[in-house]
């Protein structure tokens, strides 16, 4: 053993002069050089103090305190070299794996903690934070369960209700909060908590009243004056989420989620000269902040200076290039600016971004129908259905301007494409049965009325009412009687 490191003066506090001074190793160094020791230690058959195991936890508790899990894990192996049935070492361990995405072994670690020690509340939370992570969410409730009826622990019952929360089992997520209200501990965090899941199930109202417990009890966060603000915002009330975001900023001018918010906040308001001025004050349009400058590229937009907005969405794009509303902001100055082909190239480029934003879609095609553009405009509602397919009310829109624009025969060959993408949509096969009526093609118009038919019934009345729209009475009524044959027939198949 080299002298330096005997176990009489290394670990002696009087040795460690350094500590808070500007020589002080970081943990992760005092791991390593730990671990080395340990191990030489251990190749010399040498016992270790009961004070200098402790030492050497202490330091492992900090490697996982600082998410330093690489080397807790390393230093937490040559702890269990030297105690392997310490169930408090290898609940550590199966926790410091769960971080590592390790979740297999993290559950052979702790399982075996358990083995060792039944009633471990440590391994058995830790095992349940493990099941969590790999999505395993009942077996992770039933260690949760066992955990507490070992022992009651707030800081277990309070994670069991964000595990609940976050498998949306929003009923059982409640009770354990509303458990929690009075805690000095958790009181604060369980009615957030309760707001988050009102807010969730679209209950804004019951979510401002848990906001404002929640304040009552700790008016110096500035982080529940935000949630208090984006509260409002969602009610529609932008002056009283203005107050609440300045009441934020007073606490913590820095803190940058409420800035952004009042931003927002004063957008609603109508008070975009304060709006673009505080992004100005806090020197946000000189920063790489994509956010702030696709802000102000609304505002400017918003007071009509297309070429301003347009240099504030062009540079939004420069320090994000996947800001898919900064994409459809320059596509609409380019509009304005009465330069159509770039307009279209932003507002696909846009939409490429983000997809499935509806809203966004819905923006280019009412513009290229303003111009009389209606096959451009066809191509973008097209696109937005391929990207969407089991949104009904897309697929109504659609439905609606092929027939307003009479683009009969292309609309059946998207929504025949659209079909192949789709779930089995009872309304899909029936506007498809009317476009094929309308293009002469009868027995896919036939076999299309059937086979909504025999999905929901309730497109028969449907068709006694929509289709003599369509075709003239003689021939409707002739339809009809193929229509009626052709379902007798298939219930006669699938009762034989």
């Amino acid at each position: 053993m080299n002298d330096w490191a005997d176990s009489d003066n290394f670990t002696n506090s009087e040795n460690l002069w350094w500590y808070g001074t500007d020589f002080l190793p970081s943990i992760q160094d005092l791991a390593v050089i730990y671990e080395s020791y340990i191990r030489e230690k251990i190749n010399s058959g040498e016992e270790f103090s009961e004070e200098e195991f402790e030492f050497f936890e202490g330091i492992l508790e900090a490697c996982i305190e600082e998410e330093y899990f690489d080397v807790a894990l390393k230093f937490c192996n040559a702890l269990l070299s030297v105690d392997p049935f310490s169930t408090e070492l290898l609940s550590q361990k199966g926790f410091i794996l769960m971080n590592l995405d390790e979740f297999e072994e993290a559950k052979e670690t702790l399982n075996r903690a358990l083995e060792i020690n039944p009633t471990d509340v440590d391994a058995l939370f830790n095992l349940s934070l493990t099941l969590f992570s790999s999505g395993d969410i009942d077996n992770s409730l039933k260690a949760i369960d066992k955990a507490l009826e070992i022992e009651y622990d707030e800081d277990v019952l309070f994670n069991k209700g964000i595990f609940l929360k976050a498998h949306q089992r929003y009923d059982d997520a409640l009770k354990v909060f509303n458990t929690l209200t009075d805690s000095p501990i958790y009181g604060i965090d369980a009615y957030y908590e309760i707001a988050s899941i009102y807010m969730s199930l679209g209950k804004v109202k019951e979510s401002l009243e848990y906001h404002m417990k929640a304040i009552n009890l700790d008016p110096t966060s500035e982080w529940h004056w935000c949630n208090l603000g984006i509260t409002y915002l969602r009610l529609g009330r932008p002056f009283k989420a203005i107050d609440a975001f300045l009441n934020s900023l007073a606490l913590n001018d820095k803190y940058e989620p409420s800035k952004y918010y009042l931003v927002i906040a004063y957008i609603n308001a109508g008070k975009l000269s304060e709006a673009l001025d505080f992004l100005v004050d806090n020197k946000k349009l000189n920063s790489n902040d994509p956010n702030a400058h696709t802000i102000a590229g609304l505002i400017e937009g918003k007071f009509r200076f297309y070429e301003w907005a347009l240099e504030y969405f062009l540079s939004a794009i420069k320090y994000d290039e996947n800001s898919a509303i900064s994409y459809i902001g320059a596509g609409l100055c380019y509009w304005y600016l009465d330069k159509y082909a770039k307009a279209e190239k932003y507002f696909w480029e846009g939409l490429a971004r983000d997809p499935n934003n509806i809203s966004l879609w819905m923006i280019p095609i009412d513009y290229f129908v303003s111009l009389g553009r209606i096959s451009t405009a066809f191509s973008f509602f097209e696109k937005a259905l391929l990207n969407n397919p089991d949104d009904d009310s897309l697929l109504i829109e659609f439905i609606d301007f092929i027939w307003e624009h009479r683009k009969y025969e292309k609309g059946v060959a998207a929504l025949e494409n659209y079909q192949t993408l789709s779930k089995n949509s009872p309304l899909l096969s029936f506007e498809l049965g009317k476009l094929y009526l309308k293009t002469k093609n009868f027995l896919k118009a036939l076999n299309s009325f059937v086979k909504s038919i025999e999905i929901d019934n309730v497109f028969y009345e449907r068709f006694l009412k929509e289709i003599p729209t369509i075709l003239p009475k003689r021939a409707f009524e002739k339809f009809k009687m193929d229509l009626d044959i052709s379902l007798a027939n298939q219930k006669m198949k699938f009762t034989s």
